[in-house]
């Protein structure tokens, strides 16, 4: 055929292999259409199995895997799958799906719930729900100079049956809306929303593709957000990021608090561990055994800064020259990667990143790197713990 004709000759092919649309393939999963989801989706249904009832019943968990492995598909699958379970026994149960933030402030994660809670309320007449939905978008700016939802994502709200409970609009209450304290707004939102449809489960997505250096950044936002995380009203499903989302140490007697560790200190081993939970395992552990050693008792954010320092300076004493040298290249150059330069390899006496990585892996391994997929590849950074080592 001659040039200029690639429309047609796909057009022609569309129709040879019988397809409805081309390319059959879907770089992202469909979020509002069940059935063709179920017909992509197979497998995981022991992993749907597992994480079905904890969700129903108020816990949280945490959907790991490389980029591109299926976490969406499995999240908006096990949302559909609560769904028609939820119908079936008659329960209740809102499932919302939330794509495409990466990240940003406490305050912001709590602009982002609170907006698609509000926009379920909303279609209720919920005349707070519209009003906070109004700011929100900008619509209405108050004094205080309310801030709204200034980055772009995506809410999808499941089809719910009608709610068996109507609230009744209190007369004369009137405010004008400022979400200067999000969360005030939230706690009042998310109770009517129970009221209504039950249990509500939000799944906050694509917060592993935030970019290498601002993980830290979504550790801290989502460390400021425990009240939230920990509540008993919401289920919440989150990808890539981990933290302490509830409290199950082992005591002779039961404690609401992490002592002897403080929420500062333990927001301090989050932000360190990379969102690891391994790493972060192994700084509590080490920060307990310093803070022994140390006859503290307390582990505020100063003392595990002292423990902390000490950790880093041991774990450098147990490294060997030899690796010590090679993260050394790697604090240099800023980690590795197949965009790493050839000065950097000529350092460590290779000629190519794919030799480099066997060395990498046991570095992480070791937990002295850390591993992070993004959509250029694979970067391998030198993990906190390891960073006195990577001086020498």
């Amino acid at each position: 055929m001659p040039e200029g004709d690639e429309i047609l000759r796909f057009a022609r092919a569309r129709d040879r292999w019988s397809f409805k649309a081309m390319p059959p393939f879907h770089i992202e999963p469909p979020i509002r259409d069940a059935q063709q989801l179920a017909r992509l989706f197979t497998g995981r249904r022991a992993e749907l199995s597992r994480v079905i009832l904890p969700l129903y019943n108020g816990r949280n968990i945490l959907v790991r895997g490389m980029l591109g492995v299926g976490k969406s598909a499995f999240i908006l699958r096990l949302l559909h799958e609560l769904d028609a379970q939820a119908r079936a026994a008659k329960g209740k149960l809102l499932p919302i799906y939330i794509y495409h933030f990466y990240g940003g402030t406490t305050d912001d994660f709590y602009r982002l719930i609170l907006f698609a809670v509000a926009q379920v309320l909303a279609d209720k007449d919920d005349d707070e729900a519209k009003g906070v939905l109004e700011a929100l978008r900008g619509i209405k700016v108050t004094a205080s100079r309310s801030r709204g939802m200034g980055a772009k994502f995506g809410v999808h709200l499941f089809q719910v049956a009608k709610a068996e409970v109507d609230l009744e609009a209190k007369e004369g209450a009137t405010r004008e809306v400022t979400l200067a304290n999000p969360f005030d707004f939230l706690a009042r939102l998310v109770e009517r929303a129970n009221r209504r449809f039950g249990r509500l489960v939000i799944a906050v997505d694509d917060l592993d593709k935030a970019k290498p250096e601002n993980l830290r950044l979504v550790q801290a936002m989502l460390q400021g957000a425990l009240p939230l995380l920990r509540s008993d009203r919401l289920s919440f499903i989150l990808t890539g990021i981990t933290l302490p989302l509830a409290r199950t140490p082992v005591r002779n007697q039961q404690r609401e608090d992490p002592h002897p560790f403080t929420e500062e200190s333990i927001a301090e081993a989050a932000a360190r561990s990379h969102g690891i939970p391994r790493l972060f395992n192994i700084i509590c552990a080490r920060t307990l055994e310093q803070a022994a050693l140390q006859g503290i008792e307390v582990i505020d954010a100063a003392a595990f800064a002292r423990c902390y320092e000490a950790i880093q300076t041991s774990r450098s004493a147990e490294v060997t020259p030899q690796m010590r040298a090679v993260l050394a290249v790697a604090k240099r150059y800023d980690g590795f990667s197949s965009e790493m330069p050839d000065e950097a390899l000529d350092k460590l006496g290779l000629t190519t990143f794919i030799e480099l990585i066997p060395l990498a892996d046991y570095l992480v391994a070791n937990d002295l790197m850390v591993r992070q997929e993004y959509e250029g590849g694979v970067r391998y950074t030198v993990a906190d713990i390891a960073a006195k080592a990577a001086q020498s």
